[in-house]
């Protein structure tokens, strides 16, 4: 035979597959699916995390009300009892009064008898900024010509109010925090 004719076929040339290329696309493979199972992780840490904060704070919620209505019952506290921590939510307010008219004699303004400085005297009360929720914890409240201070008994709050000349009101109300006790008008309890 004659090789002058002979059918070859034409033979494509192949592609090279570009290793950088492949490294690539595997590499943004693998960061999408971390950053999509970190997401999906935030996203359901959060969820939880919201759910988890919601139940907390109905439950809070809940302890509070009960708390509110137990005070202002007078619940588990025997007839005698509610009278002896009304006298002395009473005298927590007038022992605060005491050192308030201390320090206005001694400065000339109320500024200065807030809770901070209050609890610098070495008395067994605790003086809070927040409500009171003890005969023992006086919530105190100051501006430049008032004082006043709130105290918690069963079935409601001792307020006292000290003016800047040196006038006492005496009240009672439902609002146990030195801010509402500012609003003492009456001359006893």
């Amino acid at each position: 035979m004659d090789e002058t004719f002979a059918f070859i076929a034409p033979v494509m040339p192949r592609r090279a597959v570009n290793p950088l290329a492949v490294r690539a696309g595997v590499i943004a493979a693998v960061f999408m699916a971390v950053v999509g199972a970190l997401g999906v992780y935030v996203v359901e840490h959060e969820q939880a995390a919201d759910a988890h904060r919601v139940a907390l704070a109905a439950k809070v919620a809940a302890v509070e009300e009960a708390r509110v209505e137990e005070a202002a019952a007078g619940a588990n506290v025997p007839a005698g009892m509610s009278d002896e921590l009304l006298g002395a939510a009473r005298n927590a307010a007038d022992e605060a009064a005491g050192y308030a008219q201390g320090v206005l004699a001694a400065h000339g303004s109320l500024i200065g008898a807030g809770p901070a400085f209050l609890s610098t005297l070495g008395s067994p009360l605790l003086f809070v900024d927040g409500p009171s929720t003890a005969p023992t914890i006086v919530s105190v409240a100051t501006t430049d010509t008032m004082w006043a201070a709130a105290v918690a008994s069963p079935g409601g709050c001792a307020w006292i109010m000290l003016a800047a000349d040196g006038s006492i009101a005496r009240d009672s109300g439902r609002e146990c925090t030195g801010e509402a006790a500012l609003a003492a008008t009456g001359s006893e309890w």
